[in-house]
């Protein structure tokens, strides 16, 4: 199906190009860099590099090209600028005239690069990037040859960013830790960044500068005598003076909140620029004066403000929450599709808008008991609002009206979701904030709270509208089912009473059942559960089916066969449905949660289930342990054998005699029996770009607002904020821009887990393959840096690669001499060979000795080759470790803490524990998951009995447990890097005086997320909702890492040289306790 088509479009397209022209305020660029005189600077905006005057002004534009280009850094004689770009699919080097003209690539490498600035003799450049180097971080800086002929030079191998030579050539002052901090507001912590020097010559490391709150972006003063830095220790990120010889510091500029971003200094010295907020400053450091703004401008046509024009075929409403409402007679309907709401009939079709309004989102609507007015919500993205719309001709249908006259009903400063009406028509319920359930007349709004859950609960209403069943959720994240009163007058009840998640229940339209679905059992079974609201309800449907039974059976056997003169024509047919009266019922609540009964149906995984208006037929939503999805049914009191009705699925049902109205596929749709009629249309939508995006930016700031674990939001003022960032999106500000701005919003909380991944889809990008991928391939060989004479010595062979194999036979110490007959010289780039599909076979030429032997062999790509390492790397600290200690200690690593990491922990208990004495567990680098608490239970379970079988020995049975376990010594490994999970779990290891930790203090970043929350089609968000505490000291996790008993921090090259000290330390503190 074709859910919607749009272009961008000029609001005023007929007016020519060049009739009208204007000045846009230049925001939100990025990296800026000055030239050697401190004259001028180059950015990047809107995907392309810019040159103004340092007094600002309108900026010239230096590169057009649909591809992005970033990172421009000026020559040391000024004439060109090096920069990367996105135009062959990959961040390469370019370098172009700082007058204008074609730009030269210098590289051509899929893994890409990052040009920090240029040697200071100009024939290379300082670049950092990702490659095949181990350790527990692969980023590296290396120089690269400006003519783009030469190999790239690794400078060290040590992880590395921000890096920038000395004016003499001789040191480099470069950056470790302090990823993904840039906007962060007052960490404190081992991640923190640092400033390294490193002598070229002696190739030695000293550590400058390493506090707790970073210091980053270091900047060499023209005199090599010291350099510059932006540093947090008055509060924000400020710029700071540091003399090497002596470290005597002094800070230059003294913002209050907000931070410096990336600054860069002239060659000569004279003038530094940043970014501060939404614009650049330059500050000269060899004056008193304070840093000025750089306003900067570009012409453009002031006449074209970008639009968007769609058509929607279906009811997709822009991934937010749908709205399907019909009035009684099933003949006209009201929709929401784009965030605009519609009314449509069944046979026309023709959608007229009845609000659609690009500033609020439009999701579920409902019509009031007579049809002559919708209720629906509008989400206006600091609030939804409930607003009410009635026809200004109410005489004709509601798909012959053009206007509708639109005003609010209940639009407080809440969100609001789940509107639904009462049955008796009379009161509106819908869930406000984070998840109170409220109730409401529809003539007066004076809203009642009913319940509170502790995330946002689903309801139905009972059929005589003086109950509702619930599902809500609890602090222990357990959802059960409950029943309340609408009045009030009853506490509510829990129904479920289960850890299993319980959610989806219906009322029976005759009142007397509630179903639900229920996860149970070891395999988390998904099944149907029910309860009739008095055993007398469960009797009478018994007896009433077995009454009909016997009725039936003996009618067939003795009604005699008519005389053929004698038949009389049928009596005509009446539905069940027209038959059936509503029934007056109650609720015995004794023991009712007893009295529940579970429908397990084999080979189904049932959901979303809602009743036939009768309240016999239950239908559901029935998956196959193939993953194929239907409706099926079932029918009370006893048959449950589970029929499909279709193949289809869909929301929003309505289920009365033989027709079925719901959305399938986004579309409004009857099924008749067996029959699917969608109510296909099309709809026309104009929209607002700049209104949009800011719609989705305040349902950001609302997402953080509701649902951030602290109440007092970091004790931020959360309007202020809002109206700080909120106005500095224009219709034509690009993705980087609009990420950057969440960024800065999300960096007000200082805290972790708030990421923002956007889609391309209004901002779409440019592709420079059009078929086949072209990327640069691995051979599962790495090589010697110096280079003697023809070919590249092999430094190793990685395990698990294409060369690793019999058949292959290449060893470390053999030569590669050609890769596809290009004879490789001393000088010649590999890269350059290596460069096509990766399902190309490559033919290898291979010395040994004297002797040459061609090969051929299957190539992988870098991710790989990376992971292979990771995976050499795990198997030479086992090694290691059994070396070190006689082969009486064990060690594991845990990547993350998912399902297959935990699967392999539980084995490798086994495994690598088997006659061991003790375990290092290393849980560097460790981002988290899910499964810390599982890896607890193997490590310290309840002793309570030791067992003896005969001519055994003390034991335990592992038939009893849930988990393998493993009860004798171990020392856990953490770093700055161990985060979320992980670092639950060594702080749980010390609470628990399970063991000792050893290594860097822990990342203090630990809450719970919602992950992958849609922000209409703009994006999707993390929501952190809950905070983690240590049970002994109750310190919040989030900012208070967990803490080695022994420190040891790894100095830059040891452990990619094999130099593993923390793992050392950990095996020799064990060595002590086994003995």
């Amino acid at each position: 199906m074709n859910i919607f088509k749009f272009i961008y479009i000029a609001i005023s397209a007929s007016i020519p190009l060049f009739a009208y022209s204007d000045q846009e305020r230049i925001e939100l660029a990025a990296v800026p860099s000055v030239s050697p005189d401190g004259e001028q600077i180059a950015f990047v905006w809107r995907r392309d590099l810019w040159v103004s005057p340092i007094e600002g002004g309108v900026a010239s534009q230096l590169t057009r090209h649909p591809a992005e280009d970033h990172w421009p850094s000026w020559s040391p004689n000024g004439k060109e600028i090096a920069f990367s770009s996105k135009r062959d699919g990959f961040w390469n080097v370019y370098r172009i005239p700082a007058l204008g003209g074609d730009p030269k690539k210098l590289t051509d490498h899929s893994e890409g690069y990052v040009p920090l600035e240029w040697h200071p003799d100009g024939n290379s450049l300082l670049a950092q990037a990702i490659r095949d180097h181990g350790g527990l971080d692969s980023e590296r800086l290396l120089q690269v040859d400006t003519e783009g002929k030469t190999p790239d030079k690794l400078l060290f191998d040590a992880y590395a960013r921000q890096g920038t030579i000395s004016p003499d050539g001789k040191k480099i002052l470069f950056v470790r830790e302090g990823k993904n901090l840039l906007y962060r507001k007052g960490y404190r912590g081992p991640k923190a960044s640092q400033i390294w020097l490193y002598d070229i010559a002696a190739k030695k490391f000293e550590s400058i500068l390493r506090e707790d709150t970073g210091a980053r972006t270091p900047m060499w003063k023209p005199d090599g005598s010291g350099f510059y830095y932006v540093g947090a220790k008055s509060g924000s990120f400020n710029i700071w003076e540091r003399n090497l010889a002596n470290a005597e510091e002094k800070q230059l500029t003294y913002f209050k909140d907000d931070s410096v971003i990336l600054p860069r200094i002239s060659r000569n010295g004279k003038t530094i620029v940043f970014r501060y907020q939404f614009d650049f400053y330059r500050f000269h450091p060899a004056s008193k004066n304070p840093p000025k703004k750089i306003d900067l401008w570009c012409e453009t046509d002031a006449e074209r403000k970008a639009g968007r024009r769609r058509w929607y075929d279906s009811a997709w409403n822009n991934e937010a929450t749908q709205g399907l409402a019909w009035t009684d007679d099933f003949l006209e309907m009201s929709f929401s599709a784009g965030g605009d709401l519609w009314v449509m009939d069944t046979v026309l079709r023709e959608p007229k808008l009845v609000c659609g309004s690009t500033a609020s989102h439009e999701t579920e609507v409902v019509f009031d008991a007579k049809d002559e007015s919708l209720f629906f919500l509008r989400d206006f993205g600091d609030h939804v609002g409930l607003w009410k719309a009635t026809r200004v001709n109410p005489d004709a249908f509601w798909f012959r009206n053009d206007e509708f006259k639109l005003e609010p009903f209940a639009d407080d400063s809440s969100s609001k979701t789940l509107l639904k009406l009462s049955p008796d028509g009379k009161r509106l319920a819908y869930v406000r904030g984070r998840g109170e359930l409220v109730v409401t007349g529809v003539n007066d709004n004076k809203p009642i709270t009913l319940f509170v859950s502790d995330v946002r609960p689903w309801y139905e209403w009972s059929p005589d509208g003086k109950w509702m069943v619930v599902q809500a959720k609890d602090s222990d994240d357990n959802w059960d089912i409950w029943i309340l009163s609408t009045d009030g007058s009853r506490e509510p009840y829990n129904l479920s009473r289960h850890p299993g998640w319980d959610g989806g229940p219906r009322w029976s339209p005759n009142g007397e059942m509630i179903v639900y679905v229920g996860r149970r059992g070891r395999d988390d079974e998904m099944d149907l559960h029910y309860v009739y609201l008095s055993a007398e309800y469960e009797e009478r449907s018994e007896r009433a089916t077995k009454l009909a039974e016997a009725e039936r059976t003996i009618r067939n056997a003795r009604l005699p066969s008519p005389a053929p003169e004698k038949v009389k024509p049928a009596p005509p047919i009446v539905s069940e449905e027209k038959k059936w009266r509503p029934p007056s019922f109650g609720i015995d609540f004794d023991d009712l949660f007893r009295r529940t009964q579970r429908i397990s149906l084999p080979d189904l995984r049932e959901s979303d289930p809602f009743w036939h208006s009768a309240s016999r037929k239950l239908a559901f939503t029935g998956t196959n342990e193939q993953g194929a999805r239907g409706t099926y049914n079932i029918v009370f009191p006893r048959d449950f054998t589970p029929r499909m009705i279709t193949k289809n699925t869909g929301n929003l049902p309505s289920w009365h005699e033989n027709e079925l109205h719901w959305m399938v596929e986004n579309s409004p749709s009857k099924m008749i029996g067996a029959k699917l009629i969608k109510y296909t249309f099309k709809s026309y939508q104009d929209t607002d770009r700049e209104e949009y995006l800011k719609l989705g930016f305040r349902i950001i700031w609302r997402n953080l607002r509701d649902y951030f674990y602290d109440e007092k939001l970091n004790e931020k003022d959360w309007d202020s904020i809002l109206e700080k960032y909120e106005s500095h999106i224009t219709a034509n500000i690009d993705l980087a821009g609009y990420a950057r701005l969440i960024s800065m919003m999300f960096g007000e909380l200082n805290a972790s887990h708030l990421f923002f991944d956007a889609n391309e889809k209004h901002w779409p990008s440019w592709v420079s393959d059009n078929g086949w991928r072209r990327e640069t391939v691995h051979l599962g060989l790495r090589y010697k840096e110096e280079r003697k004479g023809k070919g590249l010595i092999i430094r190793d062979v990685l395990t698990g690669g294409p060369c690793d194999h019999p058949d292959i036979g290449i060893n470390k110490g053999d030569v590669l001499l050609s890769v596809n007959g290009n004879k490789i010289g001393p000088n010649d780039r590999l890269v350059s060979f290596l460069n096509g599909r990766i399902s190309e076979s490559i033919e290898l030429t291979v010395k040994r000795g004297s002797k040459e032997r061609s090969l051929t062999v299957e190539p992988i790509n870098y991710s790989m080759a990376r992971r292979l390492l990771k995976l050499d790397w795990i198997n030479g600290n086992k090694k290691e470790t059994s070396q070190l200690s006689g082969g009486r200690i064990g060690y594991l690593h845990v990547d993350r803490m998912r399902w297959d990491d935990l699967e392999k922990f539980e084995a490798e208990i086994f495994g690598e524990g088997y006659d061991k004495k003790a375990l290092v567990i290393d849980v560097r680098n460790n981002t988290g998951g899910f499964t810390a608490d599982r890896m607890l239970y193997a490590l310290q379970r309840p002793l309570h009995a030791v067992t003896v079988p005969r001519g055994g020995e003390k034991s335990y049975p592992l038939g009893y447990l849930d988990y393998p376990f493993w009860d004798k010594p171990i020392i856990v490994l953490c770093n700055q890097n161990t985060s979320s999970n992980g670092e639950i779990f060594c702080h749980a290891i010390k609470s628990m005086k399970r063991g000792k930790l050893v290594g860097a203090p822990t990342a203090g970043s630990v809450i719970s997320v919602y992950s992958n929350e849609t922000i209409l089609d703009i994006g999707d968000m993390s929501v952190p909702f809950r905070g983690w505490y240590v049970i002994d000291n109750k310190k919040n996790m989030e900012g208070n890492g967990a803490q080695p008993d022994v420190l040891v921090w790894p100095k830059p090259k040891e452990i990619p040289s094999g130099d593993d000290k923390q793992l050392k330390t950990a095996v020799k503190l064990l060595l002590k306790e086994v003995q």
